[in-house]
């Protein structure tokens, strides 16, 4: 089971912007953690107070793609040698201004040398 999280920090400037008072920087970067499960591995539970992964071991440009209209698909993938061994189980969004937007947790992906993982959040309006 994961869970996602838009951080109130996220919110707000989404507000700001509709009400024209402020531009909203956009998604620039995703980042990749270790620490989003619990002893048991169940996925920890934010409140939309956190402003980073708990454990994060990389960040990266994301890529956004727009499936329909009214989605945009952030993704970032983990290439054939990049964090081997590592038990993948947070990642978040982060925009221009280095502000956690969305966190999402869920149980452990082990990262194999030799393949590639991709991750996923959609933003649906």
């Amino acid at each position: 089971m994961a869970d996602t999280v838009v951080t109130l920090i996220g919110r707000e400037k989404l507000a700001k912007a509709r009400a024209g008072v402020a531009a909203l920087p956009p998604i620039t970067k995703i980042a990749f953690g270790t620490g989003g499960v619990d002893g048991s591995n169940i996925p920890i539970v934010h409140s939309n107070l956190v402003t980073g992964l708990t454990t994060e071991v990389l960040r990266k440009d994301v890529t956004i793609a727009n499936p329909v209209a009214t989605t945009n698909r952030y993704s970032g993938s983990l290439g054939k040698t990049e964090l081997t061994d590592a038990e993948i189980s947070e990642i978040g969004l982060f925009d221009a201004e280095d502000d956690l937007i969305a966190i999402r947790t869920f149980t452990k992906k082990k990262k194999d040398l030799g393949i590639e993982m991709i991750f996923e959040m959609d933003d649906a309006f």
